[in-house]
């Protein structure tokens, strides 16, 4: 792994453990700090080297503290509104389940440290989904994104900016692939207080963790996994490891194959991230494979192993090759290849004024798989070794 990847990982365990960092005179500070913006970790990474023994000697730093305090600042402004959106939507009669942003901001000693690009709001009963959505529009949030699709909705809205109303936390083809359809939710669900006051309602401690876990893994194998999402799954561990059912844990891990990709992140924690063992589960895993999961997600994110801004196309049509799946292969293709209008139009704006173009706009998606397809072959043969070495094939 590149010693700049060491040291973006070593900065991050600095500020999540609030310890003083110590930088080296030959520390690439600038490509430390550009590794973490891919890593969803840069005002972590900024604020260890800000506060860092030897930070005078760093080009820039007071450039750096302004920016810092800044971020910091929108940073707390957007959970003070998110914590009164949440407020609202509780006295209006909706019960939105929090299942990650401001429980998972909690854990770091700074929440405002932890870079969110929207709010995830669970609902148990689709109608209460759809009733909290049309809560939002009423008050001044635009629908962006699809709507009444399986998984969720989104809506910006001022001061929050995106918030995703879940009607499922996963899609139907993640639980039949990836988690061979066990469910998530097993324990009742948890009133907490948040720091700043706000009580709010979340997952039982077990279903978090599994569900935040699970949510990396999606990332890992369809799309971009980040430092941020390690981060969560350890610390969360580490506040929770008495209150979580290690033995349920430990069941779900195997029946979906996921154990040794756990042991892996927890792993990480322990080799890079300043984790001590005892404090999180117990696990065995490989410092090689370990190693190679960090070059990955650096190499993903920041690199552009999936493309330079997302992931090819087409990836969803044959990524059930990870998983050995045969069945119904031919009606996933033909979902894929001649998906809903609503869809189309997200994807191909121009079918929507004149229904006639929907054979285009199909002819248009069919040859945008076709590329994705071609382009995300090789990529998975690269990634085939370290996806047998974490047991995801």
């Amino acid at each position: 792994m590149e010693q700049y990847y060491i040291d973006a990982l070593y900065l991050v365990g600095c500020a999540i453990h609030n310890k003083k960092a110590i930088l080296r005179p030959d520390m690439d500070i600038a490509r430390v700090i550009r590794e973490c913006y891919g890593q969803s970790c840069e005002l972590l990474a900024l604020s260890a080297i800000v506060s860092a023994e030897g930070s005078d000697a760093v080009e820039n730093l007071s450039d750096m503290k302004t920016y810092l305090i800044k971020r910091r600042v929108k940073e707390t402004v957007r959970s003070l509104n998110v914590n009164k959106l949440l407020g609202d939507l509780e006295a209006a009669g909706h019960r939105p389940v929090v299942i990650k942003g401001a429980v998972l901001a909690d854990l770091y000693p700074d929440p405002a440290l932890r870079e969110s690009v929207d709010t995830d709001l669970f609902f148990v009963h689709t109608e209460d989904c759809d009733a909290a959505e049309a809560y939002l529009l009423e008050h001044g949030g635009t629908v962006k994104g699809l709507k009444d699709t399986e998984k969720h909705s989104a809506v910006e809205y001022a001061g929050v900016g995106m918030v995703e109303l879940h009607r499922n936390l996963y899609d139907e083809d993640f639980r039949k692939l990836c988690l061979k359809n066990e469910e998530i939710i097993c324990q009742p669900l948890e009133r907490i207080v948040l720091r700043g006051g706000q009580p709010v309602e979340t997952l039982g401690k077990t279903d978090a963790l599994k569900y935040i876990f699970c949510h990396m893994i999606q990332h890992f194998l369809f799309s971009r996994c980040d430092l941020k999402q390690i981060c969560d799954i350890l610390l969360y561990t580490r506040r929770n490891r008495d209150e979580i059912d290690a033995g349920e844990l430990r069941r779900f891990l195997e029946k979906t194959g996921c154990l040794r990709a756990f042991d892996t992140v927890v792993g990480a924690g322990i080799e890079y991230l300043g984790f001590k063992a005892e404090e999180l589960l117990p696990v065995e895993y490989s410092p090689e494979t370990v190693e190679l999961f960090l070059a990955d997600c650096f190499n993903g994110c920041t690199k552009g192993v999936w493309g330079e801004k997302a992931i090819p196309r087409g990836t969803g049509v044959f990524s059930s090759e990870l998983y050995g799946e045969r069945g119904g292969i031919i009606k996933r293709i033909a979902r894929g290849f001649f998906p809903k209008k609503r869809m189309l139009v997200d994807l191909y704006p121009y079918c929507e004024k004149n229904p006639l173009l929907l054979p285009a706009a199909w002819a248009n998606n069919i040859f945008d798989l076709a590329k994705g397809v071609m382009a995300n072959r090789g990529k998975y043969g690269d990634r085939e070794p370290l996806l047998k070495r974490m047991d995801l094939i």
